[in-house]
């Protein structure tokens, strides 16, 4: 049974907490640089495209973050939960 628990936990939730870091990190820098390209541009003068350019990153990070998150999820799932409960009994 613990056995069952632990690769439950190691090659399911673990894995899918870790993508889910990796691309909160990415999109953390990501608004970082943005936030310092926006002081850099505004002692050069005012621009509309930088924020728009930078939300539209922003946003296709949260996608992909979602897509492969969800889809690692939906295709790994079976699999774990009945190696889960093929351990279990």
């Amino acid at each position: 049974m613990a056995y069952g628990i632990w690769y439950f936990t190691s090659f399911y939730v673990i894995i899918l907490a870790i993508f889910i870091f990796c691309y909160w990190r990415i999109l953390i820098a990501i608004r970082r640089q943005a936030r310092m390209v926006a002081a850099h541009s505004a002692t050069a003068g005012p621009s509309t495209a930088a924020p728009t350019v930078s939300h539209q990153i922003q946003t296709n990070v949260i996608k992909t973050m979602i897509l492969v998150s969800a889809f690692y999820a939906i295709s790994d799932m079976p699999l774990s939960i009945y190696y889960l409960l093929l351990n279990i009994k």
